[in-house]
């Protein structure tokens, strides 16, 4: 860091910025995210991606904290895509309480693509239990998304029994257009 401060502000600072910060990142990633927010400026298109894959990578042992990080450094649809990122590494370990973490953000944040995304990749290690939970939401536009994320996956595995299933929804609603 202390080399990288020397360098004149421009591209070659950048780059050395983000390649001291993504191992840094995978260890500590509270001291990776305030390096950045130290020396990365004000170019948050170019930091976000860089936020986005620490915050991922921390989603991995504490989904929680990475999540609450995440409302806190980023904005947008850079958030968004971060909260889908952490709700897919979350459903991996604990489907259940993602899905509590997923439920309780605001619209505005891609709830809707944050909860699908919990349920297909749910849906990676238990069909059934996916589409369980999707029966039970409330009809309408995220239960569409879910299932089709659910029937997307399992369609990857079993492909007959994921179009029996789909050709046994309700046309009006589900295979419409």
């Amino acid at each position: 860091v202390a080399w990288m401060e020397r360098l004149p502000v421009g591209r070659l600072r950048k780059q050395v910025l983000s390649d001291i910060v993504m191992p840094i990142g995978r260890t500590d990633p509270v001291a990776a995210l305030d390096l950045i927010e130290a020396y990365g400026g004000d170019e948050e298109d170019r930091w976000g991606w860089v936020k986005t894959s620490i915050l991922s990578g921390w989603a991995a042992r504490d989904p929680f904290a990475a999540a609450a990080k995440a409302d806190e450094v980023l904005t947008g649809q850079q958030r968004a895509g971060a909260f889908q990122r952490i709700a897919v590494t979350w459903a991996q370990q604990d489907p259940q309480a993602a899905l509590v973490w997923a439920n309780a953000l605001p619209a505005a944040s891609g709830k809707r693509n944050v909860v699908s995304s919990v349920l297909s990749a749910w849906a990676e290690n238990d069909v059934a239990g996916a589409l369980a939970y999707a029966r039970h939401m409330p009809e309408g536009q995220a239960r569409r998304n879910a299932t089709d994320g659910i029937c997307g996956v399992w369609a990857q595995e079993e492909p007959q029994a994921a179009a029996a299933y789909a050709c046994s929804l309700p046309a009006d609603v589900y295979r419409a257009g």
